[in-house]
């Protein structure tokens, strides 16, 4: 199922509804393995997993968009790890103190009102960027995007806007 929720600007984001309404600490430790994976095995640019015979059929600019975008999916992967991680670690962490320095669940709450609704927000812009990507992890001459854009650049402006837009963004 889908379910709206509000931006850090002015418009609304579609993201899958959770399975449960709090995920488990194991599902959250899969999902931030997952990523963790997924980062580590990413290239540094999206142009160093190609074959520079093919980059130059491809062009300058086109490389350059690529790349990109390629980073803007790299770095949102690695906001997202870092949200996700801290998420579970910071409050567990502050839960954990000794009596003398205790913080009670509501001022813990109080420091970190929202991070379920950040960790959804991120998500919702992740898998956006990831409709943009670049149309192939390796070119070959059948996979060699024409001159002009692959269909995701169209599209990561609006992605972008409804995202980042408004007096918040």
């Amino acid at each position: 199922t889908k379910s709206e929720t509000p931006t850090l600007g002015s418009s609304p984001v579609t993201t899958a509804a959770p399975a449960s309404p709090t995920p488990s600490s194991a599902e959250s430790l899969a999902d931030l393995d997952a990523l963790t994976r997924e980062a580590a095995s990413r290239n540094d640019s999206w142009a160093n997993a190609q074959e520079k015979k093919l980059l130059k059929q491809c062009g300058e600019k086109l490389v350059r968009r690529c790349n990109f975008v390629y980073e803007l999916v790299s770095t949102e992967i690695n906001h997202l790890r870092n949200i996700r991680r801290d998420a579970g670690c910071i409050p567990r962490a502050l839960r954990r103190l000794p009596p003398s320095a205790a913080i009670s669940a509501a001022e813990i709450e109080a420091l970190f009102p929202q991070l379920d609704l950040l960790e959804r927000l991120h998500s919702g812009l992740l898998a956006d960027l990831r409709r943009c990507e670049p149309p192939a992890r390796v070119l070959t001459k059948a996979t060699l995007p024409p001159a002009a854009d692959w269909a995701g650049l169209a599209g990561l402006g609006a992605a972008l806007r409804r995202h980042l837009s408004g007096p918040a963004g």
